[in-house]
């Protein structure tokens, strides 16, 4: 006759083994989806990426700050409402970054370099512009993006950021 003890105990085992499955299960699961939702923001982050319109803001030239400045006014507005679609998805992408929303191996992989030479060209007008209007807020979070993608560049030298040589001068107050 089988013991009354040993059909509780393999019960009881058989619960805890059904339970540790499920918890296996659920964890890959969660894991599945997290990188299926962070794919998806990486993917919708890219697809933001308006080329014409970043490749016309590398073309600009200006010979000082105020210079540069001009494009916010009204007669110019066409050039400030660019540069603004241009710097709201490096400002996006700052803020999912500061976030711990998106990870910064497949920015620094796809756009690092030109990244890089974008905000080097745009810091001291953007600077500038933060002390002017008294809002030193304005473009915060792609501030933080460069510095970020400048952290990892220096820990990881084999993505060789902080090598590339971009096409765009970088252009200093005057």
């Amino acid at each position: 006759m089988v013991d009354l003890t040993l059909l509780q105990s393999v019960s009881y085992i058989a619960g805890a083994l059904g339970v540790c499955v499920a918890a296996f299960y659920y964890v890959i699961t969660l894991r599945t989806t997290l990188q299926t939702r962070n794919a998806q923001i990486m993917m919708d982050i890219f697809d933001k990426w308006n080329w014409d319109k970043i490749f016309q803001v590398n073309s600009w030239k200006f010979n000082n700050v105020d210079e540069f400045m001009g494009i916010f006014n009204e007669d110019t507005m066409e050039k400030g409402k660019i540069f603004n679609d241009v710097f709201a998805v490096y400002e996006e992408t700052g803020v999912l970054l500061h976030e711990n929303l998106i990870d910064i191996r497949p920015i620094a992989r796809g756009f690092g370099g030109f990244y890089k030479g974008q905000w080097e060209k745009w810091e001291p007008y953007i600077k500038h512009q933060r002390v002017v209007w008294k809002s030193p807020r304005d473009w915060i979070e792609a501030e933080y993006f460069y510095d970020r993608l400048m952290r990892f560049a220096r820990d990881n030298p084999e993505y060789r950021i902080l090598e590339h040589e971009t096409a765009m001068p970088v252009i200093t107050k005057s």
